[in-house]
């Protein structure tokens, strides 16, 4: 057992083979206060969103490769969840799950920021393409470059 806690890019780097080979994503790994003990916080996914049931099978393989590596001295708290559908995205994977479904993106335009929000119709390497709702019926196609994106994240149809 190391005297110092792994970073959370260590246990990144730890978890992220047997996660693939599983067929999970690792969207996020980092560490938060609770209290006086320590959270080690995973986010996983999986294409088509996973379930309650799959976080915990993925929480105990989580648990027991940690367990076995030993990368954390002394008690902490194991949290694995999923993203939730509305969370910022985090890479290309989120972007490329995003095509066909409506998404709000914040982007520079000039010395300003834009939101936009509408159907993320193409994913290209230098820009987005929506369709952004007028009113009345119309809509109208809008082209976004990638690198002046803020944020972005999906938006839930209800």
């Amino acid at each position: 057992m190391s005297l110092e806690v792994a970073s959370a890019d260590q246990i990144r780097e730890l978890l992220t083979a047997p996660m693939a080979a599983a067929g999970v994503e690792l969207v996020e790994v980092c560490w938060r206060p609770h209290g006086r003990q320590r959270r080690l916080l995973v986010t996983v996914d999986r294409p088509g969103g996973i379930t309650l049931d799959e976080c915990g099978t993925v929480s105990r393989a989580i648990s027991a490769l940690l367990d076995a590596a030993d990368p954390v001295p002394g008690p902490y708290l194991l949290e694995v969840s999923s993203p939730g559908i509305e969370r910022p995205f985090q890479g290309e994977m989120d972007w490329e799950r995003a095509v066909g479904h409506r998404v709000r993106l914040r982007h520079r335009d000039g010395d300003a920021e834009t939101v936009l929000e509408g159907r993320l119709l193409e994913l290209g390497p230098t820009e987005v393409l929506l369709e952004v709702r007028l009113g009345r019926g119309r809509s109208e196609r809008r082209a976004v470059t990638r690198e002046t994106v803020v944020l972005a994240h999906r938006v839930v149809d209800l």
